[in-house]
Parts: C-alpha cells; sequence; structure tokens
C-alpha cells in the first residue's frame, strides 16, 4: 500500500483566548471527520487542546480487516494492526511536528490482537480502531494561549464535506438500564468468588445504558465539557460514529524516550457541604481497600512498562494523588520510565492495552472473567483515544466517562475494580456516580432511570 506523501507544511500562530479558541473550534464542528482533544480543570496534565479537519487519509481495522482510504483510493487487506500504525506513523516522523498529526481511538477489543480471549456478542458493532490523518490541525497551548495552525498539502485531496450538516435537537425518548441492580450484584459476587478462590486479585467489571431519540452529538459534549470538565475529553467523529468522552485519566504518553501512565483506582462522591467534602476526601486518601486496589494496578502497569524501557528507568513518581472534579474525587498514581531508543508508542501501546486500571490483575484472567460476566463487546468503553504526533510524541487517556453515539442511540458502561472486600451494593452504587454527569449532560434526572 502506497500511504500519502506530504508535499508542503504550512504553520501560522496568533494568541488567543480561551473563548476565541472554543468559538474557532465550533465554526470547523461540521466538517468532514471533525475531532477534538480538549484539556479541562487545572490539573498539571492538562496541556493542550487538539482538533483537526478534513482527513487526507483514513485507516479502519475490523477483526484483522485493515481498509486505508483516501478521496482516490480504497484498499482492504489483512495485517497485524499495531505492525501497520507503526509504519504509517513511521513515514511522517521525519516532519518532527510535535503538536500535528492524527487523531483516533482504540476499542477494548484490541486485546484480542495481542491475547488470545474469549470472543463476545458483538453488540456495538464498531471498527477496532480508526485514524485519521487531518490535512488541517490545530493545536491550542494552554500556559501560552497560543493557537497554532497546520495546513499539509498533500498528494492526494482531502476529504471535505460537500454542503452543511443539519444541527439537531437532543430529544430523549427512552433510557435503558440494561441489567437490574440485583443481577449486577449477583456478578460482583461472582467476581469476588473468583477472588476468594484464587484466580484473580482483582476486576473491573461495568453495567450498560442506551439511550434513544434524536441527539446533537456535538452540542452533548460542549454541555458535558460545562459540567463536568476533564483533562482528556474528547470528540470524535469518524467512520459513520460519534465518540464523547469525558475522561479523567491519562492511559499513555510518550514525549521522545518519555513514558508516564496515571491509573485511577479510587472514587468517592464530593461533599454537599465543605465538611462533607473534607470527610470525603480524608475517607478516600485513607482507605486500605483503595490504597492496596491502587498498588496491585501500580505494580501491574511498572510490569507492563518495562516490557519496553530502559531497564532500571521504571519509576513510581507519586503513589497516592488525590484529584477533584465536580462529582467526584479520585485516587490516582504517577508511573515513569525511559524507552529503549527503538521503541515507538505503538510497541508501547501493543505491550500495554489495555489499561490495567480497567481490566484487573493478572489481566489476562482479568479479562476472561470480564467476558463471562458482562458477555458482550465493550467497544470504546475502556478503551483509548488518542493523539499521535509526526514526530515522536503521542498522548492517550483510558475512555471512561465516554458516550458512543450511533444510529440515533447513545450507549455508555459505568463499572469499577472489584476486590476481595469489595461491598456489591457500595460498588453498584459508585458506577451510577460515575454515570450522574453523562445522564446530566442530556438533561436526565438520574435518579428517575434506575431499575
Amino acid at each position: 500500500m502506497k500511504f500519502p506523501k506530504i508535499i508542503n507544511v504550512h504553520k501560522s500562530s496568533q494568541k488567543m483566548s480561551w473563548d476565541k479558541m472554543m468559538a474557532c473550534m465550533n465554526e470547523h464542528a461540521n466538517a468532514h471527520s471533525f475531532s477534538c482533544l480538549l484539556s479541562g480543570t487545572q490539573l498539571d496534565c492538562a496541556r493542550n487542546v487538539f482538533f483537526g479537519i478534513n482527513p487526507f487519509l483514513i485507516v479502519q481495522i475490523k477483526n484483522g480487516c485493515i481498509t486505508i482510504k483516501t478521496t482516490v483510493k480504497e484498499e482492504s487487506f489483512e495485517k497485524n494492526p499495531f505492525e501497520l500504525l507503526k509504519k504509517l506513523f513511521s513515514k511522517y516522523q521525519d516532519l518532527d511536528l510535535k503538536h500535528a498529526g492524527a487523531i483516533g481511538y482504540f476499542s477494548y477489543e484490541c486485546g484480542h490482537y495481542t491475547e488470545i480471549l474469549p470472543k463476545c456478542t458483538d453488540n456495538e458493532d464498531i471498527n477496532d480502531i480508526v485514524v485519521c490523518f487531518y490535512s488541517v490541525f490545530y493545536c491550542y497551548t494552554i500556559s501560552d494561549n497560543l493557537l497554532t495552525r497546520y495546513d499539509f498539502q498533500t498528494d492526494v485531496p482531502p476529504f471535505q464535506n460537500d454542503q452543511a450538516i443539519l444541527k439537531k435537537t437532543t430529544n430523549v425518548t427512552d433510557v435503558h438500564q440494561h441489567i437490574k441492580r440485583e443481577d449486577y450484584i449477583q456478578n460482583l459476587k461472582k467476581v469476588i468468588d473468583y477472588i476468594r478462590e484464587g484466580d484473580i486479585y482483582q476486576a473491573n467489571i461495568s453495567q450498560k445504558f442506551s439511550i434513544k431519540g434524536d441527539f446533537d452529538g456535538y452540542a452533548i459534549f460542549k454541555s458535558l465539557f460545562s459540567i463536568n470538565p476533564a483533562p482528556f475529553f474528547a470528540y470524535l467523529n469518524m467512520a459513520g460514529i460519534e465518540i464523547i468522552s469525558s475522561s479523567p485519566e491519562r492511559f499513555i504518553v510518550c514525549d521522545g524516550e518519555k513514558i508516564e501512565t496515571r491509573p485511577i483506582k479510587g472514587t468517592i462522591f464530593r461533599g454537599k457541604t465543605p465538611d462533607e467534602d473534607l470527610k470525603n476526601y480524608q475517607q478516600l486518601f485513607e482507605s486500605t481497600k483503595d490504597q492496596a486496589e491502587l498498588a496491585m494496578i501500580v505494580d501491574l502497569l511498572r510490569n507492563d512498562i518495562g516490557k519496553c524501557a530502559r531497564p532500571g528507568t521504571v519509576k513510581v513518581r507519586e503513589f497516592k494523588r488525590m484529584e477533584p472534579y465536580n462529582n467526584v474525587y479520585h485516587l490516582i498514581a504517577i508511573v515513569d520510565a525511559m524507552l529503549e531508543s527503538n521503541v515507538s508508542p505503538m510497541d508501547v501501546i501493543q505491550a500495554t492495552f489495555p489499561g490495567g486500571s480497567i481490566t484487573g490483575c493478572p489481566k489476562i484472567r482479568s479479562m476472561e472473567i470480564i467476558s463471562e460476566i458482562e458477555q458482550e463487546t465493550r467497544g470504546i468503553y475502556t478503551g483509548a483515544i488518542f493523539f499521535h504526533s509526526f514526530g515522536r510524541y503521542f498522548d492517550s487517556n483510558i475512555a471512561i466517562r465516554t458516550l458512543l453515539l450511533k444510529n440515533n442511540s447513545l450507549t455508555f458502561r459505568v463499572g469499577g475494580g472489584i476486590v476481595y472486600d469489595s461491598i456489591p451494593e457500595n460498588e453498584y452504587n459508585e458506577t451510577i456516580y460515575k454515570g450522574q454527569s453523562l445522564l446530566q449532560s442530556l438533561g436526565i434526572d438520574y435518579k428517575t432511570y434506575l431499575n
């Protein structure tokens, strides 16, 4: 397969306020395959905003079949997806552009490309991987209030919309919780039995919700951001679906030879009063259960990263950090390392995907149990949404707090980590807290939809 050639790059920058940058982004929301990665909050990982329009190349991968699309040609073949992407990104690496490149996603089912796992019913029916290489790309550096635009001239014309897309008004007609409370609690008890029998130490189990109606995906994205800003927000409109993510969790960032991951393990709702809020903060910070859960996942990720890091460089930079959000507090850790010089971001993804914080420990057995309990594909949930530069920079989230919009149906999953001393009723309630802001973005009172 011959990939498109970039003939010329034009770069322009201007100082711009956050509001003006958002207005610029909104103006492009109807463009072909418009996608954006938006950093909210004042956390130290919220540094840049990326958005792109009119791709010159689209890669779609499903069940091992790779489809390469340009405006002049479409070709399908079978190949290891990660090897193909590694080759493709290396083609543009010499441009050495840290803040321009491609946006895409990996579904949770990409784990099947690296491990032998049980097959589940595919109710989501989306591509395993989609990546768009944009002819027009923007980066907004938050610390400098600087918006930079990159225009790529290629040897193929980019995809463009022939006419404006009519905006829809969001109108919810039905909300469905796919599992009853008592059945979900029973599933958690099964997982605890596996833990007691020594199969695993921890597993992440989720439940699914679907909402029927008419939806304006980008309007939902903006509403969700106003309700619950998070450092790894994303809106993707590609390959016939829309993905709206308000993830607080970084999966993998590679900056040259530096690598970092920030697993979340531990959640508690915010208090209604300052005293209650402080009490909840202290309760999570001092929780031996959550600390043990975090320690297990940190150890797993140290091992995963160690597969491609220089010996002796894997460090736990921060073990217990409390991060505040509108509805909840999260307990996180920061693990970093130095990569071997010949290791690419796709090599790292192969070694670490899916993230340990949303599978369990040990990872493979936990994923087998997840398949048995949930019995269907997760799709984008607990996969990853990413930016890959035309250089050696890569950043990605864990796709939690994430909505999938397809054919007038919104679906999302919420879950949590189960350990030996988990209380199933409490774990169920935690999933409800996590889904609250997603429903609020649609104007739905979360108390009315529970089974």
